[in-house]
C-alpha cells in the first residue's frame, strides 16, 4: 500500500533589509578604525561596492557577503540577520 507524501509547510524565510545590514558593517568597520577604502581593498572590490553596501543602497553579493564576515571575523548570521554572537566560531576554508 502507498502512503501519501506528507505536506510540508514551507519555513518562512526573513526578509533583509539593506539598511540594517549597511549599518551593522559600517559599526564593524568604524569599531577597527578602517576607512571604506581599505575594506574595498581587502574584499577585492571597488570602494563606491562598499558605499552603496553601508548605506543601504544594495545588498552584497555572496562572495562579498563572505569576504566581508571573514574580514571582520564575524558571522554571517549576525551581518545579515542580527542574530547570533558577533564572534566568528569557526573558520571554513
Amino acid at each position: 500500500m502507498r502512503r501519501k507524501p506528507r505536506k510540508y509547510k514551507p519555513i518562512p524565510l526573513p526578509k533583509l533589509d539593506a539598511k540594517a545590514i549597511g549599518q551593522r558593517l559600517r559599526v564593524l568597520r568604524m569599531r577597527r578604525n578602517w576607512y571604506q577604502v581599505q575594506v574595498a581593498d581587502m574584499a577585492g572590490v571597488d570602494n563606491t561596492v562598499i558605499t552603496k553596501i553601508e548605506s543601504g543602497e544594495r545588498l552584497p553579493s555572496r562572495d562579498v557577503m563572505l569576504a566581508l564576515s571573514t574580514i571582520f571575523k564575524v558571522r554571517l548570521d549576525y551581518v545579515l540577520l542580527g542574530l547570533g554572537s558577533r564572534k566568528k566560531v569557526c573558520m571554513v576554508h
